[in-house]
Protein backbone atom coordinates (compact mmCIF):
# COMPACT_ATOMS: atom_id res chain seq x y z
CA UNK A 1 0.00 0.00 0.00
CA UNK A 2 2.82 2.39 0.84
CA UNK A 3 4.46 1.79 -2.56
CA UNK A 4 1.16 2.47 -4.34
CA UNK A 5 0.75 5.70 -2.38
CA UNK A 6 4.25 6.88 -3.32
CA UNK A 7 3.63 6.04 -6.98
CA UNK A 8 0.41 8.04 -7.04
CA UNK A 9 2.13 10.90 -5.21
CA UNK A 10 4.84 11.02 -7.88
CA UNK A 11 2.29 11.03 -10.68
CA UNK A 12 0.42 13.82 -8.92
CA UNK A 13 3.52 15.96 -8.64
CA UNK A 14 4.32 15.55 -12.34
CA UNK A 15 0.71 16.32 -13.27
CA UNK A 16 0.73 19.45 -11.10
CA UNK A 17 3.88 20.71 -12.75
CA UNK A 18 2.40 20.22 -16.21
CA UNK A 19 -0.82 21.95 -15.27
CA UNK A 20 0.63 24.85 -13.34
CA UNK A 21 3.51 25.56 -15.73
CA UNK A 22 2.39 24.77 -19.26
CA UNK A 23 4.02 27.78 -20.85
CA UNK A 24 6.40 25.62 -22.86
CA UNK A 25 3.44 23.89 -24.48
CA UNK A 26 2.32 27.16 -26.01
CA UNK A 27 5.43 29.26 -26.38
CA UNK A 28 9.16 29.04 -26.87
CA UNK A 29 10.84 30.76 -23.93
CA UNK A 30 14.18 29.31 -24.98
CA UNK A 31 13.94 30.71 -28.54
CA UNK A 32 11.56 30.64 -31.47
CA UNK A 33 11.53 27.80 -33.99
CA UNK A 34 12.81 28.32 -37.52
CA UNK A 35 10.81 29.82 -40.38
CA UNK A 36 8.49 32.12 -38.40
CA UNK A 37 9.74 35.60 -39.40
CA UNK A 38 6.77 36.27 -41.68
CA UNK A 39 9.00 36.40 -44.77
CA UNK A 40 7.65 35.18 -48.14
CA UNK A 41 9.87 32.11 -47.93
CA UNK A 42 9.02 31.28 -44.31
CA UNK A 43 5.32 31.73 -44.90
CA UNK A 44 4.48 31.92 -41.18
CA UNK A 45 5.00 34.02 -38.08
CA UNK A 46 4.92 33.29 -34.36
CA UNK A 47 1.13 33.43 -34.63
CA UNK A 48 0.70 29.90 -35.88
CA UNK A 49 -0.72 26.60 -34.71
CA UNK A 50 1.17 25.15 -31.76
CA UNK A 51 2.84 28.43 -30.89
CA UNK A 52 0.90 31.65 -30.18
CA UNK A 53 -2.77 32.16 -30.90
CA UNK A 54 -4.39 34.85 -33.03
CA UNK A 55 -2.99 36.53 -36.10
CA UNK A 56 0.09 38.71 -36.54
CA UNK A 57 -0.36 42.46 -36.92
CA UNK A 58 1.91 44.61 -39.09
CA UNK A 59 3.79 47.25 -37.11
CA UNK A 60 6.45 49.56 -38.51
CA UNK A 61 9.50 50.62 -36.55
CA UNK A 62 10.23 47.39 -34.72
CA UNK A 63 13.52 47.07 -36.64
CA UNK A 64 16.14 49.83 -36.77
CA UNK A 65 19.84 50.04 -37.60
CA UNK A 66 22.83 52.36 -37.85
CA UNK A 67 22.95 51.95 -41.64
CA UNK A 68 23.09 55.46 -43.17
CA UNK A 69 20.25 56.70 -45.36
CA UNK A 70 22.60 56.49 -48.35
CA UNK A 71 22.65 52.71 -47.92
CA UNK A 72 25.00 49.96 -46.80
CA UNK A 73 28.54 49.51 -48.08
CA UNK A 74 29.27 45.91 -49.13
CA UNK A 75 31.40 44.09 -46.56
CA UNK A 76 30.80 46.69 -43.85
CA UNK A 77 29.45 45.73 -40.42
CA UNK A 78 26.31 47.33 -39.00
CA UNK A 79 24.17 46.91 -35.88
CA UNK A 80 20.56 45.79 -36.31
CA UNK A 81 18.16 46.38 -33.41
CA UNK A 82 14.75 44.87 -32.67
CA UNK A 83 12.71 46.67 -30.03
CA UNK A 84 9.13 46.60 -28.76
CA UNK A 85 7.22 48.29 -25.98
CA UNK A 86 3.80 47.55 -24.55
CA UNK A 87 2.39 48.43 -21.14
CA UNK A 88 1.74 45.50 -18.83
CA UNK A 89 3.89 43.01 -20.71
CA UNK A 90 6.91 41.28 -19.16
CA UNK A 91 7.61 38.39 -21.53
CA UNK A 92 8.89 38.83 -25.08
CA UNK A 93 10.22 36.91 -28.03
CA UNK A 94 11.42 37.50 -31.58
CA UNK A 95 12.83 35.98 -34.73
CA UNK A 96 14.52 37.97 -37.50
CA UNK A 97 16.31 37.15 -40.74
CA UNK A 98 17.63 39.10 -43.78
CA UNK A 99 16.24 37.14 -46.71
CA UNK A 100 15.68 37.28 -50.42
CA UNK A 101 12.22 36.43 -51.76
CA UNK A 102 13.45 32.91 -52.35
CA UNK A 103 14.68 32.56 -48.76
CA UNK A 104 18.43 32.96 -49.27
CA UNK A 105 20.20 34.72 -46.41
CA UNK A 106 21.64 38.07 -47.51
CA UNK A 107 24.86 39.02 -45.75
CA UNK A 108 26.25 37.43 -42.59
CA UNK A 109 24.87 37.52 -39.05
CA UNK A 110 27.00 37.92 -35.92
CA UNK A 111 25.48 37.42 -32.46
CA UNK A 112 26.92 40.05 -30.10
CA UNK A 113 24.95 39.20 -26.95
CA UNK A 114 25.29 35.45 -26.47
CA UNK A 115 23.51 35.62 -23.12
CA UNK A 116 20.20 36.87 -24.49
CA UNK A 117 20.27 35.97 -28.19
CA UNK A 118 21.28 33.09 -30.43
CA UNK A 119 21.72 32.25 -34.12
CA UNK A 120 19.72 29.35 -35.51
CA UNK A 121 20.96 27.57 -38.64
CA UNK A 122 23.05 30.64 -39.58
CA UNK A 123 19.89 32.45 -40.71
CA UNK A 124 17.63 33.33 -37.77
CA UNK A 125 18.42 35.47 -34.73
CA UNK A 126 16.11 34.77 -31.80
CA UNK A 127 15.92 35.17 -28.01
CA UNK A 128 17.19 32.86 -25.30
CA UNK A 129 15.48 32.19 -21.97
CA UNK A 130 17.70 34.85 -20.38
CA UNK A 131 16.58 37.32 -23.03
CA UNK A 132 12.78 37.00 -22.97
CA UNK A 133 11.93 39.23 -19.98
CA UNK A 134 11.60 42.97 -19.49
CA UNK A 135 9.05 45.30 -17.94
CA UNK A 136 6.90 47.09 -20.56
CA UNK A 137 9.64 46.94 -23.23
CA UNK A 138 12.41 44.82 -24.68
CA UNK A 139 15.36 45.39 -27.02
CA UNK A 140 17.72 42.96 -28.76
CA UNK A 141 20.55 43.68 -31.18
CA UNK A 142 23.10 41.88 -33.35
CA UNK A 143 25.67 42.71 -36.02
CA UNK A 144 25.20 42.23 -39.74
CA UNK A 145 27.93 42.13 -42.38
CA UNK A 146 26.55 43.56 -45.62
CA UNK A 147 26.66 41.30 -48.71
CA UNK A 148 28.75 41.72 -51.85
CA UNK A 149 28.35 44.63 -54.26
CA UNK A 150 25.43 44.32 -56.63
CA UNK A 151 23.13 42.58 -54.12
CA UNK A 152 20.82 45.60 -54.01
CA UNK A 153 17.99 46.00 -51.50
CA UNK A 154 18.04 43.72 -48.44
CA UNK A 155 14.79 43.19 -46.48
CA UNK A 156 14.91 42.14 -42.82
CA UNK A 157 11.81 40.19 -41.76
CA UNK A 158 10.90 39.98 -38.08
CA UNK A 159 8.17 38.46 -35.99
CA UNK A 160 8.01 39.92 -32.46
CA UNK A 161 5.88 38.54 -29.63
CA UNK A 162 4.42 40.25 -26.56
CA UNK A 163 3.16 37.59 -24.14
CA UNK A 164 0.94 38.10 -21.14
CA UNK A 165 2.67 35.22 -19.31
CA UNK A 166 -0.60 33.56 -18.29
CA UNK A 167 0.63 30.04 -19.08
CA UNK A 168 -1.31 29.71 -22.33
CA UNK A 169 -1.37 31.13 -25.84
CA UNK A 170 -4.53 33.14 -25.13
CA UNK A 171 -4.03 36.88 -25.11
CA UNK A 172 -0.52 36.90 -26.57
CA UNK A 173 0.12 39.41 -29.34
CA UNK A 174 2.39 38.94 -32.36
CA UNK A 175 3.68 41.71 -34.62
CA UNK A 176 5.45 41.58 -37.97
CA UNK A 177 7.80 44.16 -39.45
CA UNK A 178 9.79 44.41 -42.68
CA UNK A 179 12.81 46.71 -42.73
CA UNK A 180 14.50 47.19 -46.12
CA UNK A 181 17.96 48.69 -46.56
CA UNK A 182 19.43 49.77 -49.90
CA UNK A 183 22.93 49.37 -51.23
CA UNK A 184 25.05 52.52 -51.39
CA UNK A 185 25.27 53.34 -55.10
CA UNK A 186 28.82 54.58 -54.75
CA UNK A 187 29.88 51.02 -53.91
CA UNK A 188 29.33 49.96 -57.51
CA UNK A 189 31.40 52.81 -58.93
CA UNK A 190 35.08 52.05 -59.27
CA UNK A 191 37.52 54.87 -59.70
CA UNK A 192 40.77 54.55 -61.62
CA UNK A 193 43.47 57.05 -60.79
CA UNK A 194 40.88 59.58 -59.56
CA UNK A 195 41.68 63.29 -59.61
CA UNK A 196 43.99 64.33 -56.80
CA UNK A 197 41.67 67.07 -55.56
CA UNK A 198 37.88 67.15 -55.56
CA UNK A 199 36.00 69.27 -53.05
CA UNK A 200 32.35 70.25 -52.75
CA UNK A 201 31.09 73.29 -50.87
CA UNK A 202 28.95 74.15 -49.14
CA UNK A 203 28.05 70.67 -47.98
CA UNK A 204 25.37 70.38 -46.64
CA UNK A 205 23.86 72.69 -49.26
CA UNK A 206 21.53 75.34 -47.84
CA UNK A 207 21.06 77.41 -51.00
CA UNK A 208 20.33 76.64 -54.63
CA UNK A 209 23.80 75.82 -55.89
CA UNK A 210 26.94 73.93 -54.99
CA UNK A 211 30.50 74.71 -56.06
CA UNK A 212 32.87 71.95 -57.14
CA UNK A 213 36.60 72.46 -57.06
CA UNK A 214 39.03 70.03 -58.66
CA UNK A 215 42.49 69.91 -60.17
CA UNK A 216 42.69 69.23 -63.91
CA UNK A 217 45.96 67.94 -65.28
CA UNK A 218 44.84 67.73 -68.85
CA UNK A 219 43.08 69.86 -71.46
CA UNK A 220 40.55 67.12 -72.16
CA UNK A 221 36.82 67.50 -71.33
CA UNK A 222 35.26 66.60 -67.97
CA UNK A 223 31.69 65.84 -66.86
CA UNK A 224 29.83 66.48 -63.63
CA UNK A 225 26.75 64.37 -62.93
CA UNK A 226 24.32 64.82 -60.06
CA UNK A 227 22.25 61.71 -59.22
CA UNK A 228 19.65 60.86 -56.60
CA UNK A 229 19.91 57.71 -54.47
CA UNK A 230 17.86 55.77 -57.01
CA UNK A 231 20.64 56.34 -59.52
CA UNK A 232 18.57 58.73 -61.62
CA UNK A 233 20.45 61.57 -63.33
CA UNK A 234 19.05 64.94 -62.23
CA UNK A 235 21.79 67.32 -63.42
CA UNK A 236 24.70 67.07 -65.84
CA UNK A 237 27.35 69.59 -66.84
CA UNK A 238 30.00 68.92 -69.46
CA UNK A 239 33.07 71.12 -69.70
CA UNK A 240 35.10 71.05 -72.90
CA UNK A 241 38.88 71.44 -73.20
CA UNK A 242 39.75 72.48 -69.68
CA UNK A 243 43.13 74.06 -69.18
CA UNK A 244 45.42 72.46 -66.60
CA UNK A 245 45.12 73.72 -63.04
CA UNK A 246 42.49 74.32 -60.42
CA UNK A 247 38.90 74.34 -61.70
CA UNK A 248 35.78 75.73 -60.03
CA UNK A 249 32.38 74.83 -61.40
CA UNK A 250 28.82 75.41 -60.17
CA UNK A 251 25.97 72.89 -60.20
CA UNK A 252 22.43 74.20 -59.72
CA UNK A 253 20.35 72.59 -56.96
CA UNK A 254 17.34 74.76 -57.73
CA UNK A 255 13.95 73.02 -57.44
CA UNK A 256 15.54 69.80 -56.16
CA UNK A 257 13.95 68.35 -53.01
CA UNK A 258 15.89 67.99 -49.79
CA UNK A 259 17.83 64.78 -49.36
CA UNK A 260 21.08 63.03 -50.22
CA UNK A 261 22.61 63.17 -53.70
CA UNK A 262 25.66 61.69 -55.39
CA UNK A 263 27.97 63.99 -57.35
CA UNK A 264 30.15 62.21 -59.89
CA UNK A 265 33.17 63.79 -61.56
CA UNK A 266 34.45 62.10 -64.72
CA UNK A 267 37.76 63.19 -66.25
CA UNK A 268 40.44 61.60 -68.39
CA UNK A 269 42.22 60.74 -65.15
CA UNK A 270 39.37 58.74 -63.70
CA UNK A 271 36.06 58.93 -61.86
CA UNK A 272 35.31 59.99 -58.31
CA UNK A 273 32.07 60.37 -56.35
CA UNK A 274 31.09 62.61 -53.45
CA UNK A 275 27.94 62.42 -51.35
CA UNK A 276 26.20 65.75 -50.76
CA UNK A 277 23.21 66.72 -48.62
CA UNK A 278 20.63 69.33 -49.57
CA UNK A 279 18.81 70.92 -46.62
Amino acid sequence: MKKIYIAFLGIGIVFSILVLDNTSAYSKPEGSPQSVTGSPADGASCAKSGCHSGTASAQDGLITSNIPTSGYMPGSTYTITVSISQTGISKWGFSISPQSVGGSVLGSIIVTNTTQTQLINNRYVTHKTAGNSGTNSKTWSFDWIAPTAGTGDVPFYASVMAANNNGSAAGDQVYNDVYTVSEDLTSSITASAAPVEFSVYPNPVDGNQVTISFAANTNKPSTLRLMNLRGELVREERFESLTSGQQNRVISMNELPTGIYLLQLVTEEGTIVRRIIRH
